[in-house]
């Protein structure tokens, strides 16, 4: 799971995950993308709700102008291709670094492609959710 709430001045938002991949940040100044730390245990491994709240983080980021985020399941860095070979975090940054303009719509259309262009047709065996987002 992963959750973000987001003022309503639109300033900035709360940041906590259990278990999904990392935030990743494109920064609207063109910089490297990179992934939001922050730490959590995966949802169902610990029964103890007290130990299990006290290993979540949560973070506040502040919002700019311009800055985009990225939210996505693991089966996006899971997608193989028919060598078995998968698309991995590091190709996702690669491709990230590349798109310093794209809205949050043409952001996600343009890596479903990539992505699609990777597998060449293998099945995913996850799935793939993906959210873009925008500060305006």
């Amino acid at each position: 799971a992963l959750c973000l709430i987001i003022n309503r001045d639109g300033t900035q938002m709360s940041y906590a995950r259990a278990g999904h991949p990392l935030l990743i940040k494109l920064d609207h100044r063109g910089g490297v993308p990179e992934h939001v730390a922050c730490n959590g245990l995966a949802l169902g491994l610990m029964k103890d709700i007290d130990t299990f709240s006290g290993m979540l983080e949560e973070k506040t980021i502040h919002l700019v102008a311009g800055d985009r985020y990225l939210m996505y399941t693991d089966g996006l860095i899971d997608a193989s291709n028919p060598q078995k070979d998968n698309y991995g975090s590091a190709r996702l940054l690669q491709f990230l670094s590349r798109d310093r303009d794209s809205d949050p719509k043409k952001l996600i259309h343009l890596l479903m492609n990539d992505i699609n262009t990777f597998t060449r047709g293998a099945p995913y065996h996850d799935d793939l959710t993906m959210l873009a987002l925008q500060v305006y």
